[in-house]
């Protein structure tokens, strides 16, 4: 195909495009939908019984907001990072909150030792619940990265996987109570860790876009 015959081709063949809203905008809008499905999850579940008690722990409150500035984080950097040309930190802007989450959970894991009540265990009820409830959002959220047509596509699918999880984390905290901190380092770290490597693995083939070139019969 000749160049002339390209450009005739691109003019006017191809189907309009419909430009994107900003990334933030968009991120503001899945962050809306996800709130709500979360709160209606949370709802039906009903508040954890001690959530009064636990709200006057300073630790405790913030763990919570560590927990959801990483799901805010790694939705905005997401929408961000899907317009091409985006700089590479952005993909790292959820990496400070979420480290801060981790020590306040190594902090209370101390602490449990300190008071001589560590004890091990993994809730099999956390892991589903975050499991669904991150699926649920987060594939959604893939659909709508693709429409940018992303090229790093691995790194994309992990924040959006983080973003999801740690957001489903953070409510599954309000309506479900644990006995120490290490049972939720080990029952969210595996949930959120499972979900970041399977989106990893499984986000790239849904980010990725055929472009198809309408031509006229082969000549």
């Amino acid at each position: 195909m000749d160049s002339t015959h390209l450009i005739t081709l691109l003019s006017t063949e191809l189907a309009p495009v419909k430009r994107l809203r900003p990334p933030l905008l968009r991120a503001l809008t899945w962050l809306g939908t996800v709130a709500v499905f979360l709160a209606v999850v949370v709802w039906v579940n009903g508040m954890r019984p001690d959530f009064d008690l636990q709200m006057q722990k300073t630790r405790f409150v913030a763990e919570l907001a560590a927990i959801l500035l990483t799901g805010i984080a790694a939705a905005l950097a997401a929408f961000k990072a899907a317009v091409p040309g985006t700089p590479r930190w952005v993909f790292l802007t959820p990496v400070p909150p979420l480290l801060l989450w981790l020590a306040l959970l190594g902090q209370g894991c101390l602490d449990d030792m300190a008071q001589d009540k560590f004890t091990w265990g993994i809730s099999t009820h956390c892991l589903g619940q975050i499991g669904w409830t991150a699926l649920v959002s987060g594939l959604p959220m893939l659909l709508m990265l693709r429409r940018a047509t992303p090229l790093e596509r691995a790194p994309l699918a992990v924040l959006a996987g983080l973003a999801s999880a740690a957001l489903a984390a953070f409510a599954m905290s309000l309506y479900h109570g644990y006995d120490t901190s290490v049972i939720v380092l080990i029952s969210h770290g595996l949930s959120i860790g499972a979900l970041v490597a399977g989106f990893g693995v499984i986000g790239p083939a849904v980010l990725k876009r055929r472009l198809v070139l309408r031509s006229e019969a082969t000549r």
